[in-house]
């Protein structure tokens, strides 16, 4: 007769709620980001992208072919997604606040309107 060890199985339980836990995590700091001005729209598109995966027909492991397995792509694309994009909008807020983000340095021009009897040159 087998002994089990005190505490067998409850490894993947506990790997199941660190998942989760970092998903909550992650999730609430996309969320305060996403709403952040200074965060560019380039990487807003990281969460929105792993949403629209979600939502897709399209899956890497299919949920009815391997029952339970198949939602384990899922949860990985949007947890690896969602740390991308927390630490490339934190890099770049970071930047900002460092002064070290890229700025566009331009001179501005107000042509003066034209008189009625010149020509318009193209």
């Amino acid at each position: 007769m087998k002994q089990s060890k005190p505490g067998a199985g409850t490894e993947s339980g506990q790997d199941n709620v660190t998942v989760l836990r970092d998903l909550m995590r992650h999730g609430k700091q996309a969320w305060s980001l996403m709403a952040d001005r200074r965060v560019p729209a380039t990487h807003k598109l990281i969460p929105a992208a792993a949403i629209a995966y979600l939502l897709s027909p399209i899956d890497l492991l299919p949920e009815l072919a391997i029952f339970g397995i198949g939602y384990i792509d899922d949860v990985a694309i949007l947890l690896l997604a969602l740390r991308w994009f927390n630490r490339l909008a934190g890099e770049h807020i970071a930047a900002i606040d460092r002064g070290e983000a890229v700025a566009i340095d331009a001179d501005y021009r107000v042509n003066e309107p034209l008189d009625e009897g010149s020509e318009t040159i193209i």
